[in-house]
């Protein structure tokens, strides 16, 4: 059974905001406490906890459930150190932390800021994960063109392997440590195959850091640009964490990844990611809420002139 799942908006009553001009990364983490432990408003938080904090520094570290969750960690700091406008936002997750910057096991850096028309913000999610949504509304539709918007994923994955100790995970969009921000490094650069949660070790927590990849059904590609959403929310399938592009690659073991215990071919599901058979909505207004059945499903921003297939569930993972 899965949890249920809760929408923070920037329009939301008594919602935390970021001006228009530009954000400190004090300002885009004062939303992530208000969603993840604090609440506002009438809306309640999610229950993750902050194990530790420099507020002087603005460096956090947020927890999911110990119960519900695996325990993982994620931390947010300034990287420059002075809170400026338009500053970077680093992250990165891991399984244990005995202090801030303490990662066990270490893993890949992750990279966000909110810049110039970057203030409408939504965080979608779970007391063990959570989407983060920052739209660059320098373009309004859902093509949002060659401008950098947030769209990333933290928290506990759906794992193929019961016994899998690396859980917790960050989209960090790179194997090595990210420092800048792009406009294909994000959900909405997605294309089929892209390789998006790093710095992921085997599941027994041995061997060394890999990319790991989005498995889709069908196919994506920012690139294309489609309106029609004629046939949209007929087929829909969950997006899934694949270890490799090749069955035939071998683990640490000597075994095919395809019958691999530490390094499986599907590595497991993305909690609340899904994806359209039908492309479409280049030129509609952000945001788009599609309803399939009973489900309602955040559609994400296609970067460029991309059409639009990928979407996060709002009610249940």
């Amino acid at each position: 059974m899965g949890l249920p799942v809760t929408v923070y908006r920037w329009d939301d009553d008594g919602a935390p905001q970021l001006p228009t001009s530009g954000a400190k990364p004090s300002e885009i983490i004062a939303i992530l406490k208000a969603c993840l432990v604090n609440g506002y408003g009438t809306k309640t938080p999610l229950g993750w906890s902050i194990p530790f904090e420099n507020a002087v520094d603005n460096k956090i570290a947020f927890r999911n459930s110990l119960t519900e969750g695996s325990g993982g960690f994620v931390q947010f700091w300034d990287r420059s150190g002075i809170d400026s406008v338009n500053g970077i936002l680093a992250f990165k997750s891991c399984q244990s932390m005995t202090a801030l910057d303490a990662f066990f096991p270490d893993g890949s850096m992750g990279a966000i800021n909110a810049s110039n028309n970057m203030y409408k913000w939504v965080v979608i999610g779970t007391i063990r994960a959570f989407y983060l949504i920052i739209a660059n509304m320098s373009v309004t539709t859902m093509a949002a063109g060659t401008y950098f918007s947030v769209c990333s994923f933290f928290g506990d994955y759906i794992p193929s392997i019961n016994t899998d100790t690396e859980k917790f995970i960050s989209s960090t969009f790179s194997l090595s440590d990210v420092t800048s921000i792009a406009w294909n490094k994000c959900m909405g650069g997605l294309e089929a195959g892209s390789w998006i949660f790093n710095g992921m070790y085997d599941t027994d927590g041995g061997g060394t850091r890999k990319q790991h990849y989005i498995q889709t059904t069908y196919p994506t590609s920012y690139s294309t640009a489609r309106n029609t959403v004629s046939a949209l929310g007929i087929t829909v399938a969950q997006s899934l964490l694949k270890g490799g592009n090749d069955v035939t690659v071998s683990d640490r073991n000597g075994s095919r990844l395809v019958e691999s215990i530490v390094q499986p071919f599907i590595r497991g599901a993305i909690p609340g990611l899904y994806q359209f058979a039908e492309i479409g909505y280049s030129n509609s207004l952000w945001p788009v809420i599609e309803t399939v059945g009973d489900s309602n499903y955040w559609m994400i921003r296609q970067a460029h002139n991309g059409a639009c297939c990928m979407a996060i569930k709002m009610d249940e993972w």
